[in-house]
């Protein structure tokens, strides 16, 4: 796993997205769809956790503790 390879106390950070299809063939990131699963109950959470799964965005590092 890469994260064992990290010298001790690096910190990353980063964010889970949603991206959906939008009107020209690409991709969009999706805060409604994000919110709406962070809004749901477990059956319905698992449903849209199929349907648009989320991706690791915006990951950074080299901070330390």
């Amino acid at each position: 796993m890469a994260a064992m390879r990290l010298p001790p106390g690096v910190v990353l950070d980063g964010e889970a997205v949603i991206y959906l299809a939008d009107a020209e063939g690409g991709a969009r990131i999706s805060f409604e769809a994000a919110q709406s699963r962070a809004l749901s109950g477990t059956h319905r959470t698992r449903e849209l956790t199929a349907r648009h799964p989320a991706t690791a965005g915006g990951l950074t590092g080299g901070g330390r503790c």
